[in-house]
C-alpha cells in the first residue's frame, strides 16, 4: 500500500484501514445497524435511523473527549466499508473493545484481524486502563473464537444487559 493511501487511516492491518467515524458515515452505519442478522446478539436488536444518528454522535463525542473510540473499517483492496470496530466504556468503568461487520465480510477472518489490530493500537494509545475487555452472549461462539484468536483470555461469565455473557480480557503492555 502506498504511503499516501496509509495517510487516510489512523492505522492499518493486512487487509483493513481504520479511520475516524464521521457524521457522513450515516448510510453505511445504518446499513450495518439496521440489519437484524448483524445485530442478532445485541440485547436491543437492530436500530432505526434516529438511534443510529444518536449512536454516531455519542461515539464521535466519546472519541473527541477520550482520544479513542469507534473506527470505521475499510477494505484496503477495494475501499469498501466493512463495518465498525473500536472502544467504549461500559457501566463498570471498564473499556471494552468490539467489532461489527456487514454479513458479506463474515467468515473471512477480518474480525480476528481487526481485533488484533485494535488491541495492538490500544497498547500505545489508551493509557487510562491496564486491560481491555470484550464480552458476548454465551451462545455467540463465533465471537468468542475471535476473542481467543486475538489472544484475549476468558475471565468470567456474568449477566450483562439482561443476557448471560462471557467476558474476555487482554492486559496492555503500555508504552
Amino acid at each position: 500500500m502506498s504511503e499516501s493511501l496509509k495517510k487516510n487511516y489512523i492505522f492499518t492491518s493486512e487487509r483493513l484501514g481504520y479511520r475516524l467515524l464521521k457524521a457522513s458515515d450515516f448510510a453505511d452505519y445504518f446499513k450495518l445497524d439496521s440489519d437484524p442478522q448483524v445485530r442478532a446478539f445485541f440485547p436491543n436488536g437492530h436500530l432505526n435511523a434516529e438511534e443510529v444518528r444518536a449512536n454516531i454522535e455519542k461515539n464521535i463525542n466519546f472519541f473527541n473527549k477520550n482520544g479513542f473510540g469507534v473506527f470505521i473499517a475499510i477494505e484496503l483492496a477495494t475501499g469498501e466499508f466493512v463495518g465498525r470496530c473500536g472502544f467504549g466504556a461500559i457501566d463498570t468503568g471498564e473499556i471494552e473493545v468490539g467489532y461489527v461487520f456487514l454479513k458479506k465480510y463474515w467468515g473471512k477472518g477480518l474480525a480476528s484481524e481487526a481485533l488484533s489490530a485494535l488491541l495492538a493500537w490500544a497498547e500505545h494509545n489508551i493509557q487510562i486502563v491496564k486491560q481491555i475487555i470484550a464480552f458476548t452472549p454465551i451462545e455467540h461462539t463465533a465471537s468468542q473464537r475471535v476473542m481467543q484468536k486475538a489472544g484475549m483470555q476468558f475471565y468470567k461469565q456474568a449477566i450483562h444487559y439482561g443476557t448471560t455473557c462471557v467476558f474476555y480480557q487482554k492486559e496492555l503492555r503500555q508504552g
